[in-house]
């Protein structure tokens, strides 16, 4: 247990080092181990795999490539294999500081036949071969057709180019040998890869798996893009990833978009995109999968419920709207909202206190009304109100319910210049409010006090929060 701790130790620390000669030093000790793997030491070689993940981002890339190959030689040279493995096998947690998918796609890469030759398909766009005239002859003719259309014969008369051009097109025919040998995927892979590592390749890299990883997934079984769904879900809830949560790409963003390009697409959870986008800036990847899902799963209100929140944050009125023409089992609901979304702030307020009235008189029409259209009217009220600066009337509203709407009962207290109030919100229900709301507010109160030492430090306070 005290090596086990040591060597982590010292995997942690060596990497932190200015010391590159340190560190290779102890990854080739680790890799050592690695290559002379007994039966005895498998338990100690399990519980310090995580020094040896750290030689796959090693840069040295001799060293980097040992680590790989060993890595390689474990894993199954199945598709289905290697996707198990990257999902649902590996723990990436050692490598969650690093965008780790670069050694993921190695591992797809290093699944292809690097001895196959490299060909075009029969489908990719060929341009006839290049014929090199001599300048001489190529002087003479008028346009381009016509130095095609020169038989071979006017070629073979034409005077001999000149001992610079001569020794430049003999070069480049040795090339073009040298590599019609080597003309293998093998030789394609090895600089690409080489590539894909680069510290300043983190674009690239996500684009290349975001390329290669669907053509994977398309190639399993229904059966197998089942068995990998659930390690998928809990792959991309591992809390590790927020690590990487301020990199722009980052692996979260990486998953996403290779998901959006899978055919079929595995289901994810509302929730967990609904985290996924608020805490790895991945807005733009997230809401067109939860839009996708519910257009296939129309009877579940879980898709429409983390649309609505996540336009709400992004202040995309008109697409939240748009969600509930979609969702709204009435037509009275409907028509309000198309009311407020042109501004006619009256009739809006009108129409959504009439369905309220209506429900709580026992309307058959509207008894069965869904919780969340109920919770649509109510705020709709209360936005129309605030529209229309009716703050009175909110201010008697969240004094009628002041634990479910401590938020609301501040903004009145605010918009009514009553800071007295506002002061003693602040010390009985701020716990449940933001905390950057709490210190906006406490910055203005600070601010009618003429305390603007206090109302810098609250201002900084939420800026940081």
């Amino acid at each position: 247990k005290e090596r086990v701790t040591f060597i982590l130790k010292m995997a942690t620390h060596f990497e932190q080092l200015p010391l590159p000669e340190l560190h290779s030093a102890f990854l080739h000790t680790v890799l050592r181990l690695f290559s002379e793997a007994k039966e005895e030491r498998s338990e100690l070689l399990k519980k310090i795999e995580p020094a040896f993940m750290l030689g796959l981002r090693s840069r040295d890339a001799a060293l980097r490539l040992s680590f790989f190959n060993l890595l390689n030689k474990r894993i199954g040279h199945a598709i289905s294999h290697r996707l198990t493995f990257i999902i649902s096998q590996q723990e990436w947690d050692s490598l969650s500081g690093t965008l780790w998918l670069r050694q993921a796609t190695q591992l797809l890469l290093a699944a292809v036949d690097s001895e196959a030759a490299l060909a075009l398909p029969s489908s990719a766009p060929q341009l006839p071969p290049l014929r090199l005239v001599p300048l001489e002859l190529a002087a003479h003719t008028v346009t381009a057709s016509t130095v095609s259309a020169a038989p071979p014969a006017a070629s073979a008369a034409a005077p001999s180019v000149s001992p610079k051009v001569a020794s430049m097109l003999a070069a480049h025919a040795v090339f073009l040998g040298e590599w019609s040998k080597s003309n293998t995927i093998g030789g394609l892979m090895a600089p690409l890869v080489e590539l894909l590592h680069d510290s300043s390749s983190s674009a690239f890299a996500t684009e290349l798996w975001v390329s290669i990883f669907p053509q994977m997934w398309n190639q399993l079984s229904a059966t197998e893009q089942h068995k990998c769904v659930k390690p998928l879900i809990n792959l991309l809830a591992k809390s590790y990833h927020l690590k990487q949560h301020a990199h722009n790409p980052n692996v979260i963003q990486g998953w996403l978009q290779a998901i959006c390009a899978c055919k079929p697409l595995p289901k994810i959870p509302a929730g967990l995109l609904k985290h996924l986008a608020k805490h790895y800036n991945a807005w733009h990847l997230a809401i067109p999968l939860l839009v996708h899902f519910a257009e296939s799963y129309p009877e579940e209100t879980q898709w429409y419920d983390a649309l609505s929140e996540l336009y709400g944050l992004l202040g995309d009125r008109d697409s939240n709207f748009a969600v509930w023409n979609r969702r709204a089992v009435h037509d009275e609901t409907k028509y309000a909202l198309s009311l407020e979304q042109f501004g006619s702030w009256h009739a809006a307020q009108a129409a959504y206190a009439e369905c309220m009235n209506r429900w709580q008189a026992g309307q058959m029409a509207l008894v069965n009304t869904p919780k969340a259209e109920l919770s649509l009217w109510e705020e709709g009220i209360v936005r129309s109100a605030k529209a229309l600066n009716q703050w009175e009337l909110l201010s008697d509203y969240a004094k009628a319910w002041p634990l479910a709407q401590p938020s609301l009962l501040m903004e009145c207290a605010w918009k009514s210049a009553d800071w007295e109030r506002l002061r003693s919100i602040f010390y009985s229900k701020h716990s449940l409010l933001p905390q950057s709301s709490v210190k906006m507010l406490q910055t203005y109160a600070a601010i009618h006090d003429g305390k603007l030492q206090e109302a810098e430090a609250r201002c900084s306070e939420g800026i940081q929060s």
